[in-house]
């Protein structure tokens, strides 16, 4: 069998995604040698020029810029953008599909960034397709300005997909119910949350919180409003105790954060800085005590997540601040404070009183611990063999008939 894992990200707009994507091929493929299965990892993305394909992740996962006339002329429209990027991103998807000629596809749900849904049935009609779900599509529509009206065309769109596809993949179980719901027909799923190589970063080395000065830290690829930053940021100007508080922010925020802060009179006690990565990065989560996690994941109609950013915190080994259920965390870990979902503040005096126990409590031993508990949670080797599994199980039932292959119309 030969297993093709196609993605439409763009590694310099959205860096988190494109390195769990490098960390994803890696893992499956290498799992996919062993399991006698021939696997390709393929990440198109719109350039002007456009350039050959590099690889990267051991060989797995080949990345391609492909050339969109006038894509940076209108750098500043969302809408335009997806425009221009779609027609060319998908023919290119479509001559990469012929040559490979896989036997199923799997394929993040790219609405959200193109203004079609992939579909390789139209290009070799019996392969079998996996679409792979990271949020309630409409939700996240909403969130956008003037994202509202196309939710009814994404509707459309998805229920035409779903009528084609022949397996689904949700990184939560609130998600992969929400995409069941509305299919409104009965196909193979399973549940692989967002998973992080443990390895592949650095222990935090210092734990020194003396109750004197809490420093936070906050890392961003891509800013949103579910991150919820102004839920603390609000806290932080309404705290009056003796403790002195400071947050790093690290990576893009959107103008309305930095006016707040502005508002806010925070100047001082907010600082900002590009999105970093290697030895910066490793001082700056030495330098902190807790790591500040989605804060309103509500605002995109979700109750639970299983974010990039956490798991960046746990495998690093900085306790963290979440507003959310995390199924791969809650009750397995120790090292992180779930605060209540929606748009009231933050309460600092719990976020101190949480550091203080942890850091008096478990002291240097932090780190090792809140690792030894990601490697058992959210780390790859737990799940790819099941992801595996799962896919195996869709090719044999639509072989054996009892799930038979959806066609194209």
């Amino acid at each position: 069998m030969t297993l093709l894992y196609l993605s439409f990200n763009d590694p310099t707009a959205n860096p988190g995604v494109h390195r769990k994507e490098r960390e994803f091929c890696q893992a499956m493929g290498r799992a996919c040698r062993r399991a006698g299965i021939v696997f390709h990892g393929l990440n198109l993305f719109s350039s002007r020029r456009g350039a050959a394909a590099r690889s990267s992740a051991g060989g797995f996962l080949q990345i391609r810029s492909v050339s969109s006339l006038f894509y940076h002329t209108f750098s500043g429209f969302r809408l335009v953008r997806a425009l221009l990027r779609t027609g060319p991103l998908l023919r290119t998807a479509a001559e990469e599909v012929r040559r490979l000629n896989p036997d199923v596809v799997l394929c993040r749900y790219t609405f959200l960034y193109l203004t079609r849904v992939f579909d390789p049935k139209t290009i070799l009609p019996n392969i079998l397709s996996v679409t792979i779900h990271q949020s309630k599509e409409p939700e996240e529509l909403r969130l956008n300005r003037l994202g509202f009206v196309f939710v009814p065309y994404e509707r459309w769109v998805a229920s035409r997909t779903f009528r084609r596809v022949d397996g689904l993949i949700g990184v939560t179980r609130e998600i992969l119910d929400f995409e069941l719901q509305r299919a409104g027909r009965k196909i193979p799923a399973f549940v692989f949350s967002n998973r992080k190589d443990v390895a592949s970063v650095p222990a935090k080395k210092r734990f020194d919180f003396d109750g004197c000065e809490l420093r936070m830290i906050f890392l961003s690829g891509v800013y949103e409003r579910w991150h919820g930053l102004d839920r603390l940021l609000y806290a932080m100007a309404a705290y009056t105790g003796v403790v002195r508080l400071h947050l790093n922010v690290v990576g893009p925020v959107s103008r309305d954060i930095h006016t707040l802060v502005d508002r806010l009179g925070l100047g001082d006690r907010v600082s900002y800085n590009r999105y970093r990565h290697g030895r910066v990065l490793d001082r700056m989560i030495d330098e902190a005590h807790l790591a500040i996690g989605g804060l309103a994941l509500h605002r995109k109609g979700l109750r639970d997540g299983c974010t990039l950013k956490v798991r960046e915190y746990a495998a690093r080994g900085i306790p963290f601040v979440l507003a959310h259920r995390d199924e791969d965390l809650d009750g397995r870990s120790r090292f992180f404070l779930r605060v209540a979902a929606g748009e009231r503040p933050l309460n600092i005096n719990d976020l101190i009183t949480f550091a203080d126990r942890i850091y008096r409590r478990y002291g240097d031993r932090i780190g090792d611990l809140l690792r030894r508990d990601a490697e058992h949670t959210i780390d790859y080797g737990p799940g790819i063999g099941e992801l595996i599994a799962f896919i195996r199980r869709v090719a044999r039932d639509s072989l054996t008939g009892r799930n038979p292959p959806a066609r194209g119309e």
